[in-house]
């Protein structure tokens, strides 16, 4: 995940003009933070909203959503965890899974992959390699997402009774929340 290609490979999904075009002909409206946050927050179990990180997080959301024009939002993947990643045998790569996929903030696949998988002293050369600049800007908007998506699995963990899945999760989340303090 740290590798040049796959910051290359995402780089060209969210500048890809036919596949913004083809999402927008199937009437495809962008997705704000502001939608992103009203469904989380319809879909919470009372047993998800037990734990207190998921309550502190979602009071995080709520007091730093970014600020977006959705004219510049991109095609998001939406699920950049490293199943969706795979390589050829003819050492191609490929990012599968597409039903997920949106218009919005490109920092929600981008903060997702940072988190996940690639060490904090990295991520700005990891950046350079995508094409932007690391920024107090951008790193708000991936922990903002990094933040919302985890709640969202923990909640996808709860209702299927992965509770390893969930715990595990809780505890990503946590640390996401705890990292990068000044954000």
């Amino acid at each position: 995940m740290k590798q040049t290609r796959v910051a290359h490979l995402l780089k060209k999904i969210h500048n890809s003009r036919p596949l913004l075009s083809m999402l927008k002909r199937m009437e495809m409206e962008p997705i704000t933070p502001e939608i992103m946050l009203n469904k989380i927050n319809a879909s919470l179990s009372r047993e998800v909203l037990t734990h207190h990180i998921v309550r502190k997080s979602l009071t995080y959301l709520e007091e730093h959503m970014p600020s977006l024009d959705s004219r510049f939002f991109t095609v998001v993947h939406g699920d950049v965890n490293h199943n969706n990643w795979l390589l050829s045998d003819r050492d191609e790569l490929f990012l599968v899974d597409w039903e997920g996929a949106m218009i919005a903030d490109p920092a929600i696949d981008i903060g997702m992959l940072l988190y996940n998988y690639v060490p904090q002293q990295q991520w700005s050369e990891w950046l350079e390699t995508y094409g932007v600049q690391e920024s107090l800007n951008l790193n708000k908007r991936m922990k903002w997402y990094t933040v919302i998506q985890s709640i969202g699995l923990v909640q996808w963990y709860e209702e299927q009774k992965r509770y390893k899945d969930m715990n595990t999760w809780l505890k990503f989340l946590n640390e996401v929340m705890n990292s990068n303090m000044f954000i």
